[in-house]
């Protein structure tokens, strides 16, 4: 973690086989009611990962059983994003308890109208095998 910049973790958990997404109702200010990943911000001297893992479990009670797979960093106006990926079942998400946030299985294929504008490109990368991912600037 750098002490200028601050940083975040959005995670996306699928289920490969029947083309689901786990998104959940977002608490923050920019993202106010819309559908989103899992994630939030890195406390002081937190490593990405444990964030991940925090947030996780923190919001949706959800503690993946292959771990969570870091896929990116991108930079934006509010700081550094670090994206994961977990695997898991279609009813193991359906069975997350619900904390603070609402929680929502959606079709990767047709996601909510009220999503986060960034998931039209962040859940693509997310799927692109390890080791495809070039990506070296993204300009909106």
């Amino acid at each position: 973690m750098n002490d200028t910049t601050d940083e975040f973790v959005l995670g996306f958990v699928f289920d490969w086989a029947n083309g689901f997404v786990l998104l959940q109702k977002s608490l923050h200010p920019d993202f106010k009611d819309k559908w989103n990943g899992i994630g939030g911000k890195l406390k002081h001297g937190e490593e990405p990962l444990d964030a991940m893992k925090r947030e996780s479990k923190e919001e949706t009670g959800f503690v993946p059983a292959n771990g969570w797979d870091y896929k990116f960093m991108f930079v934006c106006p509010g700081g550094e994003i670090h994206v994961f990926k977990a695997e898991t079942s279609l009813k193991i998400m359906a069975s997350f308890t619900l904390r603070e946030q609402q929680t929502r299985v959606c079709a990767i294929r047709r996601l909510p109208i009220k999503k986060a504008p960034n998931l039209g490109w962040l859940i693509p990368l997310c799927l692109e095998p390890a080791g495809k991912l070039r990506v070296t600037e993204i300009t909106t």
